[in-house]
């Protein structure tokens, strides 16, 4: 089962790159971002992003969730 909270954070660094772009569209701290992006792939076990100097990019696992958190969304 995936916590909306969770999912909400992983799609704003989906869309926008960055945990630090992910924070300013959802009006949060950069770090909110990154811990709820951790515990998400720490229970799925899985790694959503690759994390580099510029930025997030989607693992193939984060890929395969990305239409599925959207239609949470939705």
């Amino acid at each position: 089962m995936f916590d909306w909270d969770d999912l909400k954070h992983f799609l704003a660094v989906a869309r926008h790159g960055s945990s630090t772009a992910a924070g300013r569209a959802l009006k949060v701290d950069q770090s909110t971002v990154q811990r709820r992006l951790v515990e998400l792939e720490r229970r799925i076990g899985q790694p959503l992003v690759e994390r580099r100097a510029t930025g997030y990019r989607l693992t193939r696992y984060g890929r395969d969730l990305l239409p599925h958190a959207e239609l949470v969304e939705q």
